[in-house]
């Protein structure tokens, strides 16, 4: 029951996903094209220098940082890597929390339909026995 079930479920998730990889690679690749810079390696660097506005040398200075850092914690051993992933995490938290705190704050629920087609009312009773059918076969 867990394979065809899951295999249906997967289906119906992944085409969905795999039109929104597609479309988020075809926008990277055009602002790639568009400011002829790739983005990865100072995409952090530049959220920062964007917040505080210092200059253009503010996003190779922490990339760099950043770097040079994780390189360190790594050479120490796996005492010290693992000190590193417990304070990632806890700071993850409270970047979550506080992008809560600003969702909360400016919650507008019109938005949450803004731009989303109409479909008929069985379409969610579809989604949900799909889901139900997915998880009810690893109850087994």
């Amino acid at each position: 029951m867990v394979g065809g079930v899951i295999y249906s479920f997967l289906g119906v998730i992944i085409s969905i996903a795999g039109l929104i990889a597609l479309i988020s690679a075809y926008s990277y690749s055009q602002l790639s094209i568009k400011y002829q810079k790739s983005g990865g390696a100072f995409t952090f660097g530049h959220y920062i220098a964007h917040i505080v506005n210092w200059g253009d040398w503010l996003p190779r200075v922490l990339a760099f940082s950043i770097i040079a850092v994780l390189a360190l914690v790594n050479l120490r051993g796996i005492s010290d890597s693992s000190r590193l992933e417990i304070i990632s995490v806890w700071g993850k938290l409270f970047v979550l929390l506080g992008l809560s705190l600003v969702g909360i704050i400016h919650w507008n629920p019109e938005q949450l339909t803004a731009g989303i087609e109409k479909h008929s009312w069985y379409s969610a009773i579809v989604g949900a026995a799909t889901v139900f059918m997915a998880y009810e076969g690893f109850q087994r």
